[in-house]
């Protein structure tokens, strides 16, 4: 039977394969390039935007001025803004690395996180761009 079925496929041409779904980042188009950018605050912290464009850069400091406790970046091979929106906090995405940290995050401390956008305009050098931010606190 096996015999048969690989006769039929081979004298049809028919292919038949398996594939896994996608895994790039579905990102939209960033109009004004800003978003608002929302933080669902829990021991790691879920940070997302909209639209949910992607962004090229995404920074956790501390409000006071006690410095960067985490940032993520694109990398060099990546496209432009390849991280799309839905970060956890301490986890680097897809298609980024981790710059700095992650530092432990402490109760009662005010964060702020912002996102930023690397924008290329023809002819131009590309620069960042801040595209939103929003204040947490655990």
């Amino acid at each position: 039977m096996r015999l048969i079925a690989a006769a039929v496929l081979l004298v049809t041409d028919n292919t038949f394969s398996c594939q896994a779904p996608p895994t790039d980042p579905v990102v939209t188009v960033c109009p004004g390039d800003a978003v608002s950018v929302h933080v669902a605050t829990s021991q790691t912290p879920w940070y997302t935007w909209s639209p949910a464009c992607g962004v090229a850069f995404l920074t956790v400091f501390e409000e006071s001025g006690g410095g960067v406790v985490w940032t993520v970046y694109s990398k060099n091979s990546a496209a432009d803004n390849p991280i799309s929106s839905g970060v956890r906090y301490g986890r680097t995405p897809m298609n980024a690395s981790t710059l700095d940290g992650p530092a432990g995050l402490q109760s009662g401390v005010a964060y702020q996180v912002q996102v930023s956008r690397m924008i290329c305009d023809r002819g131009e050098p590309c620069r960042l761009v801040p595209a939103g931010e929003a204040r947490f606190q655990l």
